[in-house]
């Protein structure tokens, strides 16, 4: 038989985990619209880079790196960004009221 602390704390246990279930998701995303070459993305909560996709959404403080001959489109709402050859591009801060994206060429 379950004792009474057995049952509230699996209560708990699954109240807690549907409140991380229902969080928010970010107000405003990049969508990475267009890839052509060799294309990455760091997330921003993650150290290591991959491979860019399409559709990806990105979120404050990821990063996109185009290398020689790629391309790259990203869209925010109705505006679209391109990264040509060689540039690093983060979106440094994404709310409802605006965004701030970065562009740097490699060095």
């Amino acid at each position: 038989m379950f004792s009474i602390n057995r049952i509230f704390s699996a209560l708990g246990a699954a109240a807690l985990l549907a409140t991380i279930v229902v969080a928010d998701p970010p107000a405003r995303v990049a969508r990475i619209n267009y890839l052509q070459g060799p294309v990455s993305l760091q997330r921003g909560d993650l150290g290591a880079w991959d491979q860019a996709v399409i559709n990806y959404p990105m979120v404050a403080n990821d990063s996109l790196w185009t290398d020689d001959q790629a391309r790259a489109e990203l869209h925010i709402g109705s505006t679209a960004l391109r990264s040509t050859s060689a540039n690093a591009t983060s979106v440094s801060t994404a709310t409802a009221a605006r965004a701030r994206i970065c562009q740097e060429p490699h060095a």
